[in-house]
């Protein structure tokens, strides 16, 4: 530790101190390093073929540091590089004992996911770089407290530093190690755990804030969004992927990568071009699969505005699908959703618009909108993509297209799944090529349309937040072959449809799992399995200001009623409902009334 070819060491505020024009070949430990020092000028600088992270920001307390003009290429990994199975990524321990150059062992673990430019505090200036190779191109691990020489400060946290500024920088050729790595990677864990450092590589929130007032608690600072600006991303496996809570990604380009952008939390993509195969085929990703942009399950909020996709044609993946198959290359096939069964694989088949469509506890609610998209060289059947699966994530799959640009309908629409219960009148259709219903969002002489979430919580029959666990009935350790119909305890219906109207019902089975989602423009009929409850929760969690959604549930002759409307922070706001005298009464007075017709 602590040898490396230029080390601005614990300068402190040093505002005259310049690293220029320079040369670092051939390192075997890091490149440029700037360790308890902050306001200094790092540009021109070169740097390539490195062991370890490279443009190197140490401790997590370096701030207001200027990093500009400067090339790291051909990064490597310490050790073996970090990968791991699903989101969750992989635990990397500190070597305590780590031997010298050359031995493989880490002192430092994040080293497992070697950048060309790596920061532990964000709050610094990072302008007109490129990064080419290394597991990551631009790394920005979260680390909860200060380590090094001044990890006995506990009262300050870098992961909710804001980003300085991230303007004009380049990434390409990284993310290959890992299937969630991208050239520009928000993510992991880096903390002790007793003495020695532990570093989880995967799925790590941030919540980055400004500075609070004096006499306030850090979570008391004013929120922001990290912002990426005018960043060039190619032939990365994602492009940027951003584990935290608010994040802009703004006038970026995407060429030649299997996603352009994983972003969780409150999130915009505006601007951007995304080129799925350039035909430069030197660089080795045309015959893979590339998505466009992935809408995520549940709370991620993402708005996609003023993009331009280019290049998604149908085509050919590689992959070893068959029994016995040991090198994807040995056979060709045309993807489809019959052929793989993910997100993130073979069945998008070079696809724009996607959803996940895994899980029945995560289901997505109204958190995904698009406008002003501009489609070149795109056929109409590589718009979206969606997987029919019995669970609430593919039932509830829905998106807005404000605008009318992203399915071509030329009118704001909203895109539902392929269940019957976003028919929710004449003027929607079900369109073919995407096995999904288009309906209008602004009818004409009707209100606006919107979509609701609600759960519907009831004992021993719904879980009581959302989660398998709780449902009792429905545990991952009963779902065989991911057939979650096994947790299905009824159906959610539209009101005005069914035998009883003269045509087929309009529903949608739902599960133990509470979440409903679905177009607020008329009424919805829950019924259940095991007959009405004696007592259930309804808990509106996005029902959008001025829509206004009717339920109803069946109940035998006779039944009596209790209803009481909680308000979740003031008890005074408290609500006893009353029975109402008709329909007539009950639509006058719905914030006080019920009605029961028997």
């Amino acid at each position: 530790m602590a040898r490396y070819p230029f080390h601005l060491h614990l300068l402190g505020h040093s505002p005259d101190s310049l690293l220029s024009d320079n040369v670092a070949r051939d390192t075997y430990f890091r490149c440029y390093v700037i360790h308890g020092t902050h306001d200094v000028l790092e540009t021109e600088n070169v740097a390539f073929n490195a062991t370890g992270n490279c443009f190197y920001v140490e401790d997590g307390v370096e701030e207001n540091n200027t990093v500009s003009h400067n090339l790291a290429a051909y990064v490597k990994p310490i050790g073996k590089p970090a990968a791991g199975g699903g989101q969750d990524g992989e635990i990397v321990r500190e070597d305590v004992n780590a031997g010298g150059l050359g031995s493989g062992q880490r002192k430092q673990p994040a080293d497992a996911t070697a950048a060309g430019f790596y920061f532990s505090n964000t709050y610094n200036i990072i302008v007109g770089n490129v990064a080419s190779g290394g597991w990551s191109g631009f790394g920005f691990p979260g680390l909860p407290a200060p380590i090094g020489v001044f990890k006995t400060d506990k009262t300050f946290e870098p992961l909710s530093r804001p980003l300085g500024k991230f303007y004009g920088n380049t990434a390409h050729s990284s993310g290959a190690y890992w299937g969630d790595a991208g050239c520009v990677y928000i993510g992991g864990d880096l903390k002790y755990d007793g003495t020695t450092l532990k570093y989880n590589s995967g799925r790590e929130f941030r919540n980055s804030r400004m500075e609070p007032q004096p006499g306030f608690q850090r979570w008391e600072g004013t929120q922001v969004w990290m912002r990426f600006e005018n960043t060039l991303m190619y032939a990365c496996n994602k492009g940027l992927l951003h584990w935290g809570d608010r994040v802009e990604v703004v006038r970026a380009e995407f060429h030649d990568c299997a996603r352009s952008v994983t972003l969780f939390g409150e999130a915009w993509l505006g601007n951007a071009i995304v080129n799925g195969v350039s035909g430069n085929e030197d660089i080795g990703m045309s015959d893979i699969h590339h998505d466009g942009f992935q809408f995520y399950d549940i709370s991620v909020k993402s708005i996609i505005t003023n993009t331009e996709f280019r290049n998604y044609e149908k085509s050919t993946c590689r992959y070893a699908t068959l029994p016995g198959q040991t090198d994807w290359r040995q056979n060709d096939i045309v993807c489809s959703w019959n052929v793989s069964g993910g997100a993130g694989i073979a069945g998008h088949n070079n696809i724009i618009w996607s959803g996940l469509y895994h899980s029945d506890q995560f289901k997505p609610q109204q958190i995904s909108a698009v406008n002003n998209i501009k489609y070149t060289n795109v056929p109409k059947s590589q718009y979206v993509s969606f997987k029919v699966a019995e669970n609430g994530a593919s039932r509830f799959f829905n998106f807005i297209d404000f605008d009318g640009s992203a399915t071509g309908e030329g009118r704001p629409t909203i895109v539902g799944s392929n269940q019957e219960w976003w028919h929710v009148c004449d003027d929607c259709r079900l369109e073919p090529t995407w096995n999904v219903w288009l309906c209008p969002k602004q009818p004409a002489g009707f209100p606006e349309r919107e979509v609701a979430y609600i759960l519907l919580k009831t004992p021993d029959i719904t879980a009581a937040n959302g989660g398998i666990e709780d449902a009792g009935i429905c545990r991952p350790s009963n779902i065989v072959n991911s057939d979650w119909t096994y947790c299905d305890v009824g159906y959610v219906a539209l009101w005005g449809h069914g035998p009883d109207f003269g045509d087929a019902l309009r529903s949608s089975p739902i599960a133990s799992n509470a979440g409903i989602t679905g177009i607020a423009a008329t009424g919805w009929f829950v019924a259940l399995n095991g007959g009405a409850p004696k007592r259930f929760t309804l808990n509106p969690v996005q029902v959008p200001n001025g829509a206004k959604l009717r339920f109803a549930m069946s109940f035998p002759t006779g039944t009596t009623f209790t209803v009481t409307g909680k308000h979740q922070y003031d008890s005074s706001k408290d609500v006893t409902y009353v029975l109402a005298n008709d329909l007539s009464d009950l639509w006058m007075n719905y914030n006080t009334k019920y009605f029961f017709d028997c």
